[in-house]
């Protein structure tokens, strides 16, 4: 099952995602500072945080390619096309512990996706007033309570060479484990254009 990733119980669990992450070998390419959380008119705003201890969870879209990665108790803000969207999260070069999201994102709006934790691997969760009031009022504390990062660029290449060629294949994998969790688990994955936040 799924574990709730604002429980106070997951809290107590980071020597075992360190351990967990330790077996993962991934290049780091995080470095410091994020665009701001702000609505943008030509674009959508994705923030993408982590509260817990993965060393580099990476973040692809449909196509294989690189969208962010985030590390420990860090969160990150990228600009994406309005329209589908379709992105899947995973530590370092293990896509069998991953988890995805998928939907419609609408440009001028702010969405923002958790990262946390479930028994062989991680979550990637929608948070979305349909979903969670409370998660829902607490989501600008992932940008005012989690350090800021954002790729270096110029290494990009070398996470996606780590990742190998099959990189767009990723989703087949994911897919099949998502499809198979209870119907609550899985609408939480859903990003409906509604959901983005349009205040500043």
């Amino acid at each position: 099952r799924v574990l709730n990733v604002r429980s106070p119980a997951m809290k107590k669990l980071p020597l075992l995602l360190l351990a967990l992450a330790a077996c993962v070998k991934n290049p780091i390419i995080m470095k410091d500072g994020a665009l701001p959380a702000a609505p943008s008119a030509s674009q959508a705003t994705l923030v993408i945080a982590q509260s817990f201890t993965y060393p580099a969870v990476n973040v692809v879209d449909d196509k294989g390619k690189l969208v962010a990665q985030v590390g420990p108790r860090q969160h990150t803000v990228v600009g994406v096309p309005a329209g589908p969207i379709k992105l899947a999260a995973f530590p370092g070069t293990r896509p069998d512990m991953g988890d995805r999201v998928l939907g419609t994102v609408e440009a001028g709006k702010v969405y923002y996706l958790a990262i946390g934790f479930r028994m062989g691997g991680i979550t990637l969760q929608n948070i979305a007033e349909r979903h969670s009031k409370e998660d829902w009022a607490g989501r600008k504390t992932y940008v005012t309570d989690l350090a800021p990062v954002t790729m270096d660029a110029a290494r990009v290449g070398e996470v996606e060479a780590a990742l190998g060629e099959g990189r767009a294949g990723i989703f087949n994998e994911i897919d099949g484990e998502v499809n198979g969790w209870a119907e609550d688990e899985k609408k939480v994955r859903i990003i409906e254009a509604a959901d983005g936040d349009a205040a500043p």
